[in-house]
């Protein structure tokens, strides 16, 4: 995606993935191992716990799979990505249509694969509701 500002296919300053001495693999780059400080990360990392939210009706992403968690992940980025593209591109600046297209398409068929729809909490216990509430104020 080289057309799209400030993405491109190499990381920049980024030491190719080899093996180290001893002959494990190198650690690779995820969300929670980003230190947060940039907007990108911010708002992946925020957007990473509303998709949780909405699948699990809670905060617990153990409640998901280790695919559905990656997936959660390529959503989240995907969309960060594509609302830059599409902010760039209002002010003016050139961006690749035909790429924030195929993104966005890309990130559609991950989304169904997770599911659009919200899940509700379950509250029938209305004691565990109110404490919950309490904690959370």
């Amino acid at each position: 995606m080289q057309n799209l500002p400030g993405v491109s296919a190499v990381i920049p300053n980024e030491k190719p993935l080899k093996a180290s001495s001893n002959g494990a693999a190198l650690r690779l780059v995820t969300i929670d191992s980003l230190d947060g400080r940039t907007q990108a990360a911010k708002e992946a990392r925020s957007l990473r716990s509303a998709i949780i939210r909405d699948l699990t009706g809670g905060d617990d992403e153990t409640a998901l799979s280790a695919l559905k968690l990656a997936l959660v992940d390529a959503v989240a980025i995907a969309t960060v990505i594509i609302n830059d593209a599409n902010v760039r591109w209002l002010k003016g600046e050139p961006v690749s249509l035909t790429e924030i297209t195929t993104l966005s398409n890309a990130r559609r068929r991950d989304a169904q694969l997770l599911g659009l729809e919200r899940v509700a909490r379950d509250i029938t216990d209305l004691d565990s509701y109110l404490a919950a509430k309490v904690i959370n104020q």
